[in-house]
């Protein structure tokens, strides 16, 4: 468990800056890589061992967006930035820049990626309605969920994610609908179905679960809403940071699951309780964020956030 004193002394160790907006990143299981994907079609491979920059690569054609780690460092798979008219997800060699595979299927731009723990399977829901199951080692997909069920219009809310043990995943679909599946049986359909108690015009920005299970935070233009995995009741709505005019922000919980992280419009990084809702911590860092923090992750395995916008910074404590 990570004490909030800890928590209240972090400070920014290394910026590196970025051409562009950061759009995505994702550190490795094991903590030793974080990778990143920017708004200039660059993918980067920041080594934790040492905090630098070890790979870059362009994604020129395709652009690069939702980057996610595999078992297999450092390749990540991603999805399309650009509007073109292939939709696959590309599984990427970082050290050669070579594509390992694709994956084709679907129709319309990928909303959300997510690796299973346990081994080369991985989700990913799309603004066509369905959310798919793969396997590193085949470009088929081995599995379909459609989602497009009558009265729900809000497609661009659908988003999917594994629970940290890899044996059940979760999907958020619009009017607030959350679903659970077996992984190992999900054309049983979802075993607990539940509706989350506020607003109904929620745009999901993105699912995660606690290490433990038990929350689920999902990300709104308007807050960090925190769910009861087991009971499907609202735990907390989170609004303690700015972001007047709905910047893409995605929160994300600590490895203990006691600590939500997020950015927030003014550059400023914001460490709650995840149960309570109160304010732990607030990071502005020397130097701080030039423009929005949209993405914080805290390394799964070490002392070390990092937090995105124009520039990549690394947090320690002091």
């Amino acid at each position: 468990e990570i004490e909030p004193r800890v928590l209240q002394s972090f400070k920014v160790a290394k910026v590196f800056p970025r051409v562009d907006v950061i759009n995505s990143m994702d550190f490795t299981a094991d903590g030793k890589f974080l990778v990143s994907a920017c708004d200039d079609d660059s993918i980067v491979c920041h080594n934790m061992e040492t905090g630098n920059e070890e790979i870059m690569v362009f994604s020129k054609r395709y652009g690069a967006e939702l980057i996610t780690a595999t078992h297999h460092a450092p390749a990540v798979i991603y999805a399309p930035k650009k509007q073109t008219q292939d939709k696959s997800l590309r599984y990427l060699s970082l050290y050669d820049n070579r594509f390992l595979r694709t994956f084709p299927g679907h129709k319309d731009r990928t909303l959300s990626i997510s690796m299973s723990p346990l081994d080369d399977t991985f989700l990913s829901s799309s603004l066509d309605g369905t959310i798919r199951m793969w396997d590193l080692r085949q470009s088929q997909c081995k599995g379909l969920l459609n989602t497009n069920i009558p009265g729900v219009q809000n497609r661009a809310s659908l988003v999917a994610a594994y629970d940290k043990e890899g044996v059940v995943f979760a999907t958020a679909i619009g009017q607030n609908i959350i679903k659970l599946y077996d992984g190992r049986n999900y054309d049983a359909g979802p075993f607990s179905t539940f509706t989350v108690s506020y607003r109904s015009d929620l745009h999901w920005r993105n699912i995660e679960f606690s290490n433990d299970g038990k929350l689920i935070l999902l990300t709104t233009p308007v807050g960090i809403i925190v769910v009861d995995s087991f009971e499907g009741t609202l735990v907390k709505h989170i609004t303690g940071y700015t972001n007047t005019k709905g910047f893409p922000i995605t929160a994300s919980f600590s490895p203990d699951g006691n600590y939500i992280f997020t950015g927030s419009e003014d550059g400023i990084i914001h460490v709650f309780n995840s149960k309570t809702g109160e304010p732990v911590a607030k990071w502005n860092g020397q130097p701080p964020h030039p423009t929005p923090v949209g993405i914080v992750r805290f390394n799964p395995k070490s002392m070390v956030a990092a937090s995105a916008s124009k520039v990549l910074s690394l947090w320690l404590p002091s």
